[in-house]
């Protein structure tokens, strides 16, 4: 259960990563740009700039085809700095701020042809279609898993730590983890083993969100026997109290609320259905 939230949560953090990179308002310039790239960018580009950048011939490596090759860039590097023309190589070029002037043959793009590409390249530089018929933008291969792939962590084989040989806890309870030798190392020594009520208590609220009742204290103070732990646990986790604890973890990745919220704060009648769902699923395991 927490591995699983752990890897929704590191996928909606590199989803958010990458909303942060656009503007906030780049739906309305996504559509200015695909108009101002039909009308006027389009016919500017195949008649300065196609021939030599993926027509005839692909100069510099350097195909404007497809919105995917302008993004890449040529042999010397990107050519477009997305939503930011100033900084763009291209309108640098075609501008003759920089050399080599382009296009390589032919006069100078009229300044209102450079004021067009520049409010497309601001506007993100999208396309509508590529520039030559039939060509298609280059697709990563979904199904190929690369070295680096394999070497994420959550898909490494699981393997046995080496264990110190005085790495075992005091009392024998626990996992054997290489902390003692580690702390030996730094002059630090384990902490002593809690006693029964600190860890029913520590159990309850981590598993139900609740500390345990004075009775199931006293109980598993009296319980002396050696599944009385693994009871406690098995007790905790078989609550229906365990999937409203843990579910709150997912209903906020997911944002969830019975109402929407600041000023137009209204109920949403239905909500209730997908937090009982996630109750449900998390206490069916």
């Amino acid at each position: 259960m927490k591995l699983a939230t752990l890897l929704l949560l590191s996928v909606l953090v590199c989803v958010s990563a990458a909303a942060a990179a656009l503007p906030s308002d780049h739906a309305e310039r996504l559509a200015r740009g695909l108009g101002t790239f039909r009308t006027q960018v389009r016919p500017l580009l195949t008649a300065h700039c196609l021939k030599c950048h993926g027509g005839e011939q692909t100069k510099g490596e350097l195909d404007l085809t497809t919105r995917e090759g302008l993004v890449k860039g040529g042999a010397d590097g990107p050519v477009v700095a997305l939503y930011d023309s100033r900084s763009s190589r291209l309108l640098q070029l075609v501008s003759h701020a920089k050399e080599p002037h382009m296009p390589s043959k032919g006069d100078k793009l009229p300044d209102d042809a450079v004021a067009k590409l520049a409010a497309w390249i601001n506007d993100g530089a999208p396309y509508d279609a590529p520039l030559v018929e039939g060509e298609t933008p280059a697709k990563k291969d979904r199904g190929s898993i690369t070295a680096s792939d394999r070497d994420w962590w959550a898909f490494r084989p699981l393997r046995a730590p080496a264990v110190a040989a005085d790495a075992r806890p005091r009392g024998g309870r626990g996992n054997a983890v290489d902390l003692v030798a580690a702390g030996n190392e730094r002059g630090t020594k384990p902490v002593p083993p809690a006693d029964r009520r600190t860890l029913i208590r520590r159990a309850s609220f981590d598993l139900l969100g609740l500390p345990p009742t004075p009775e199931e204290v006293e109980a598993f103070e009296r319980d002396r026997s050696p599944g009385a732990w693994a009871k406690v646990v098995d007790r905790l986790l078989d609550s229906p109290r365990h999937g409203e604890r843990w579910a709150r973890h997912w209903m906020d990745v997911a944002r969830f609320a019975e109402s929407s919220g600041f000023e137009h704060d209204y109920d949403r009648p239905g909500a209730y259905h997908f937090r009982d769902f996630v109750i449900k699923a998390l206490n069916s395991d």
